[in-house]
């Protein structure tokens, strides 16, 4: 697997940065005046309708991989994970719905044959419980590896 060479960390951080915000986006938007995030794959895939996958900045043999999205309810943070491949956004949903984050396997390198998550924070969304506002924790978008 490989992904281009303009400088490499930045150009698949970035990418992946904007991909994982336009599918914020659109699940905040699903949201709308709502009290939840979807709850359910079908929800999910309700909310993503307008994109669901799309190309990654990856590739394998020649081949541009697709951007994939997975779904994991009941969760209490930040989905991690040993991924098979770079470019799957994980969404992963407390139980009530109040709270998401999206986390992506990505290279973390030039040339791998092994993707891993992404190195940074997660995106993470959220309704506050003293009103409908949407907030999202920096411009980070990845996961930290300690």
């Amino acid at each position: 697997m490989v992904f281009p060479s303009v400088p490499l960390r930045d150009l698949e951080q970035t990418r992946n940065a904007d991909h994982l915000a336009d599918v914020g986006h659109f699940i905040a938007m699903w949201s709308g005046n709502g009290d939840r995030f979807p709850l359910t794959q079908s929800e999910l895939e309700h909310a993503l309708r307008p994109w669901l996958e799309g190309p990654s900045i990856y590739r394998q043999q020649r081949q541009t991989i697709n951007y994939q999205i997975e779904f994991h309810a009941n969760q209490t943070g930040p989905y991690r994970a040993n991924p098979e491949r770079p470019g799957i956004v994980y969404y992963a949903v407390n139980q009530s719905g109040s709270k998401f984050w999206l986390t992506i396997s990505g290279l973390n390198a030039p040339f791998a044959n092994q993707p891993q998550m992404m190195r940074v924070d997660a995106y993470t969304a959220e309704r506050q419980p003293w009103g409908d506002i949407l907030v999202e924790d920096d411009v980070s978008a990845f996961m930290r590896e300690n």
